[in-house]
Formats: structure tokens, C-alpha cells, sequence
């Protein structure tokens, strides 16, 4: 099993997917090449996944040694062979495919086969490897198998029957072929994409008359991660409010007077949109007041409201620590905690969070999921006596999980 952790939430883009083509042969070769084969639309999140049908001429195990689509080696995801005869295999690779509509495929076995198949399908969106994989050779065909929110589970199988031409019924997962390869071989290939996540989700394969060999393999593939958003450095062009009482500059902050504050635009973190906020304090037992806020555009006091949802931090004066209104501290510190250390709030879903040198500190009791908007500010005992550089923000999905 394969299956990495992956958090609960999650704002990936779900992934989908494309049946494009299936392509058989009854010629004896090591090598085989299905030309200009159909790949589906061209995307920088495309991926193709190959399923190949193989029968040995010797009867023996016959392991395929590469794959190469449009030019572009495949990595093999999970490979099941007859559980009496293991010249009868059925594999799923894959290969990431930014370009192009069609390309040959080339399947190169370590052994002579009496014939092969493929089935590809174009798969969009999905993470850079499998999530999970599973595998069975009975009669029926069933296994289990895991996948993530959003993602994709596929499977295939190979049938060879003493007598007639094997179809497949598929439970959970939709059937996107079913070929005859030749003889008494054939094979099918399918899949199903899940909003939910799946945990042991039986899969069957279910031949349509008796079979002598069989074997099924199955591979789930989660959501791409989405790219963590790179930090924005806020500059002084960026406050608004006691700006005249302010020291200011690229990524830095500081209060030259008591009861005051500045605060970015209104809504600069969209609703229900994850962010990272922080700013990093020299040794310091000054009036620093800093965090987020959804309202208020008050001046000549120490934050731009006392209304609720508000989070913030005190390094010194009263109510010392972690707070979510004007007076009520939900985590007392000691006076002067800034010092040397970078402070920061993180939104994920609407969970609030506080942060000490990127570690979870405090989970706030409150909550929201509003546009908000950050701001600095002095308490009324003065100004600060040293002030906050690398102050940045990130917003967007793919932003690291903290709980």
C-alpha cells in the first residue's frame, strides 16, 4: 500500500479523466508498437496511463521492461500476473504528457509474447504518483483499494478462457473498454473518479463465463497539490490608517507614538481564502500589537476595532498574549515574547491559528471564514522601542496543513 498522508483539508483542483484509445495484436514479438495512438487534449496536468495485456510464448513470467509513449518513458504503477501461469499479466504505468494529441506507444517485454493489448487514458490534474495500489487473479477478480478526495481509481484485466471470448462486468468502477485481444484472450480497462475519499473500496472484475487465467491490477491517484503561493512582502505603500505616526518601508513596520495603528486594504485576504501572516521582532519589551480583523477603521487607538472576529497579539502593557477581543486574553505570555522570534497568523477553512517561528501555538477559540485584513498598532504606554521586519503574507490553496 502506497497511501502517504494527506491532510483532510484539501483544495486541490479534482482530477479527471479521458478514455482515448485501446489497440490489440495477435502477433508473436518482444516489442510492440501501437502506432498514433489517440492521447487526448494536450495539458500541462495531463497524465497517460497505459494498461498492457501480455500472454508469454513460453508460459513462464515475462515482465515488461520499458514503456515509452510519443518518446516519453512510462513508470510502471502496479503489475498482476495469473495466479497459476504468470506469463498472463496485466500492468498499469504511467507517464506525464504535456503535449501533443497522438504518439506511438512501444511496449518492450523481457520476453517473446503470443500477442498484446493496451488501453490508455488520459488523466488530468493528478498527483506525480500513484496513491494506492492493489491487485488480485481469482475468479472473480476482487481487491480493495484507497484513494483520496478528488481523485481517480483505474483498473484492468486480462481474461483467457477454454473456450469463447470473456467479457467483464465492473463493480464501483465504470467500464471504459472491453476487447477482444485474440483467441480466447481478451481484456478491459476502467475507472471511476471520487469527490469523497475511499478507503478499502472493494473493486470487482466479474468475467462473463469460466476463465483459466485472469489477472487484475488497480491504481488510485490523488489531486495534484496545489503550488504553496510564494509570500508577498507588504510595503509601506500598503497601509493605510495612522500612517503619519509610522516608520515604514519594504517588509518593515514601525510605531512612533502611543494609540495608534495602520492596517492594510479592507478584504486584502478574500473570504474562505487560507493565508500565512508574519512578522519577525528584534529582543524587545515594547507596546507591539499585531494581527487580523475583518472590520473597523478606527484611528488614534490601538487597533481599527474591538469587534469581534478579531485576532491579535500583545508583546507588553495588559493582557499580555494570544487574544480574540479588545480585553480578553485567551493565552497569557510574559511581557516582551516578540523578542526574537517571528509571530504569525494562519487561516485554514475558517480556523484561526497563532504561530511562533512557523510552529502551531495557539488555536483560537473563535473562528471565521470572512474577508479579513491585517494591522500593526501601539498601546497607549508608547511607542515601540524596536520594530518588526520581514513582514509578509501568502494566500491561496496549497498552503501547508498546521493541525
Amino acid at each position: 500500500m502506497l497511501m502517504p498522508m494527506y491532510s483532510s483539508y484539501n483544495s486541490s483542483t479534482p482530477v479527471t479523466a479521458a478514455f482515448t484509445a485501446s489497440a490489440v495484436t495477435g502477433s508473436s514479438a518482444t516489442a510492440y508498437t501501437f502506432s498514433s495512438q489517440a492521447l487526448g487534449t494536450a495539458s500541462a496536468t495531463r497524465m497517460i496511463v497505459i494498461n498492457i495485456t501480455g500472454s508469454s510464448n513460453s508460459g513462464g513470467a515475462t515482465a515488461i521492461n520499458t514503456i515509452t509513449v510519443a518518446g516519453v518513458s512510462a513508470v510502471k504503477a502496479k503489475e498482476q500476473v495469473d495466479g497459476t501461469e504468470a506469463g498472463y499479466s496485466q500492468d498499469i504505468w504511467y507517464v506525464p504528457l504535456a503535449s501533443g494529441t497522438s504518439g506511438d506507444v512501444v511496449v518492450t517485454f523481457s520476453g517473446a509474447q503470443a500477442r498484446c493489448g493496451i488501453g490508455l487514458m488520459a488523466v488530468y490534474d493528478a498527483d506525480n504518483s500513484p496513491f494506492d495500489t492493489g491487485g488480485n487473479s481469482d475468479d472473480p477478480m476482487v481487491a480493495t483499494i484507497s484513494c483520496p478526495a478528488k481523485g481517480i481509481i483505474i483498473g484492468s484485466c486480462t481474461m483467457n478462457a477454454d473456450e469463447g471470448v470473456a467479457t467483464t462486468t465492473w463493480t464501483n468502477l465504470t467500464e471504459k473498454y472491453d476487447q477482444q485481444v485474440e483467441s480466447v484472450q481478451s481484456h478491459s480497462g476502467a475507472f471511476a473518479t471520487f469527490a469523497a475519499a475511499q478507503t478499502d473500496l472493494t473493486i470487482t472484475s466479474n468475467p462473463s463465463i469460466t476463465v483459466s487465467r485472469r489477472a487484475m491490477p488497480l491504481a488510485s491517484w490523488g489531486p495534484a497539490a496545489d503550488a504553496v503561493p510564494s509570500y508577498i512582502t507588504l510595503a509601506s505603500s500598503d497601509w493605510q490608517g495612522d500612517t503619519g505616526s509610522a516608520s515604514l518601508g519594504t517588509g518593515t513596520v514601525s510605531i512612533t507614538a502611543g494609540d495608534k495603528n495602520i492596517r492594510t486594504a479592507d478584504a486584502l485576504i478574500p473570504a474562505g481564502v487560507d493565508f500565512d501572516f508574519e512578522a519577525t521582532f528584534a529582543t524587545t519589551s515594547g507596546s507591539q500589537i499585531f494581527g487580523i480583523t475583518d472590520n473597523g477603521t478606527a484611528t488614534g487607538v490601538q487597533q481599527p476595532t474591538i469587534a469581534n472576529p478579531i485576532n491579535f497579539a500583545r508583546n507588553g502593557g495588559s493582557n499580555i498574549g494570544w487574544s480574540n477581543n479588545q480585553s480578553s486574553v485567551e493565552a497569557s505570555k510574559s511581557a516582551g515574547w516578540f523578542g526574537g522570534n517571528t509571530i504569525g497568523f494562519s487561516r485554514r477553512g475558517a480556523v484561526i491559528y497563532g504561530l511562533i517561528d512557523g510552529s502551531l501555538d495557539r488555536t483560537f477559540t473563535n473562528t471565521t471564514s470572512k474577508a479579513v485584513k491585517f494591522f500593526f498598532g501601539s498601546s497607549g504606554s508608547g511607542a515601540w522601542d524596536v520594530g518588526a521586519t520581514n513582514v509578509r503574507y501568502r494566500r491561496g490553496g496549497g498552503l501547508p496543513d498546521i493541525s
